[in-house]
């Protein structure tokens, strides 16, 4: 069992939420990366959330002030596209959504 940083259920899919735990999927996994969690999350946790049906999973990095958005392919999440901190970041799970990756890291 893996603990994401932050995750996200749409509401069409808000019926596998418990009280005590999410049954199922959520459909956006974020993850913050830090020295000591950098090889869980990019290497065992995303063939982890690939293979339970996770559509994206965004690692954001602090430290090069960067996210890195992957999306579903079949049972592995690939690499769709990478946001510096002047990007604004979209994705196809959330239509009209806009990021401005710079006001993470204020």
């Amino acid at each position: 069992m893996v603990e994401p940083d932050i995750l996200f259920v749409t509401a069409k899919r808000a019926s596998i939420v418990g009280e005590e735990a999410i049954h199922g999927a959520p459909d956006l996994v974020v993850e913050i990366l830090s020295p000591s969690t950098f090889y869980n999350d990019l290497r065992i946790k995303m063939n982890v959330y690939g293979r339970f049906g996770v559509q994206e999973y965004w690692i954001v990095d602090p430290e090069k002030e960067t996210i890195e958005q992957y999306r579903l392919a079949g049972t592995k999440l690939e690499l769709a596209r990478q946001f510096a901190s002047e990007a604004t970041l979209e994705s196809t799970l959330f239509p009209g959504f806009r990021l401005p990756v710079k006001t993470i890291f204020q």
